[in-house]
């Protein structure tokens, strides 16, 4: 009789970095999840600071097959200062970790016409 091993396991996300993504208004955010290395596989979430858990596509955000979050055409009444991150969970032990959170900075079109007149 042959027998097979595996380890079963979840390791941290491969950066612990709190981001930050600017944006101007009207454009898209994308959010690149770093890499997390489970056996099988991490579920992937992503949830709002409420830890409300965003569904794979609304009407203002899309979750791609790579995890990558995309807030699609940022308002800056709605969108400026939310604060996002993912869970990743082993499906197999039910162990989840957390993503380092991400904060998303929305520029007006005034706050951006105004800087690149500065510069």
């Amino acid at each position: 009789m042959q027998y097979m091993f595996c380890v079963v396991d979840i390791k941290p996300f491969s950066d612990s970095t709190d981001t930050e993504v600017h944006v101007a208004e009207g454009d898209a955010a994308v959010f690149d999840l770093p890499l997390v290395n489970s056996y099988p596989p991490a579920i992937i979430q992503w949830v709002d600071v409420s830890g409300n858990v965003l569904r794979r596509t609304a009407d203002n955000h899309h979750i791609t097959l790579t995890n990558q979050l995309v807030v699609l055409s940022t308002r800056y009444d709605v969108d400026n200062n939310v604060v996002l991150r993912a869970t990743a969970t082993n499906g197999y032990t039910q162990q989840s970790i957390s993503s380092p959170s991400y904060l998303l900075r929305v520029h007006s079109e005034y706050i951006v016409r105004h800087y690149c007149e500065s510069v």
